[in-house]
Protein backbone atom coordinates (compact mmCIF):
# COMPACT_ATOMS: atom_id res chain seq x y z
CA UNK A 1 0.00 0.00 0.00
CA UNK A 2 2.88 2.16 0.86
CA UNK A 3 3.92 2.36 -2.84
CA UNK A 4 0.92 3.96 -3.85
CA UNK A 5 0.76 6.79 -1.58
CA UNK A 6 4.32 7.73 -2.19
CA UNK A 7 4.38 8.86 -5.58
CA UNK A 8 1.42 11.72 -3.88
CA UNK A 9 3.77 12.40 -1.58
CA UNK A 10 5.91 15.75 -1.72
CA UNK A 11 8.96 16.38 -0.78
CA UNK A 12 8.40 16.84 2.93
CA UNK A 13 6.17 13.86 3.26
CA UNK A 14 2.88 16.08 2.86
CA UNK A 15 0.19 14.95 -0.18
CA UNK A 16 0.68 17.16 -3.23
CA UNK A 17 -2.78 17.80 -4.02
CA UNK A 18 -1.61 17.94 -7.82
CA UNK A 19 -0.23 14.73 -7.69
CA UNK A 20 -3.99 13.29 -5.66
CA UNK A 21 -5.95 14.93 -8.16
CA UNK A 22 -4.25 13.37 -10.70
CA UNK A 23 -4.69 10.11 -9.29
CA UNK A 24 -8.18 10.44 -8.77
CA UNK A 25 -8.96 11.68 -12.21
CA UNK A 26 -6.90 8.49 -13.20
CA UNK A 27 -9.42 6.61 -11.10
CA UNK A 28 -12.48 8.08 -11.90
CA UNK A 29 -11.60 7.43 -15.72
CA UNK A 30 -10.97 3.41 -14.82
CA UNK A 31 -13.86 3.32 -13.51
CA UNK A 32 -15.81 4.88 -16.07
CA UNK A 33 -13.64 2.57 -18.61
CA UNK A 34 -14.97 -0.30 -16.27
CA UNK A 35 -18.71 0.50 -16.08
CA UNK A 36 -18.45 1.10 -20.18
CA UNK A 37 -17.06 -2.51 -20.50
CA UNK A 38 -19.06 -3.79 -18.38
CA UNK A 39 -22.13 -2.22 -20.24
CA UNK A 40 -21.40 -3.72 -23.60
CA UNK A 41 -20.73 -7.17 -22.33
CA UNK A 42 -24.44 -7.28 -20.79
CA UNK A 43 -26.01 -5.42 -23.71
CA UNK A 44 -24.08 -8.02 -25.79
CA UNK A 45 -25.78 -10.70 -23.72
CA UNK A 46 -28.86 -9.14 -23.75
CA UNK A 47 -28.98 -8.84 -27.92
CA UNK A 48 -27.63 -12.60 -27.89
CA UNK A 49 -31.35 -13.31 -26.04
CA UNK A 50 -33.02 -11.37 -28.24
CA UNK A 51 -31.63 -13.31 -31.18
CA UNK A 52 -31.54 -16.84 -29.97
CA UNK A 53 -35.06 -16.26 -28.78
CA UNK A 54 -36.45 -14.94 -32.77
CA UNK A 55 -34.73 -17.96 -33.83
CA UNK A 56 -36.18 -20.70 -31.49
Amino acid sequence: MNGDVRPAMGACGRADKRSLAAVHGRYCRLLQEADAALYRVEQAGRDRVVVARRAA
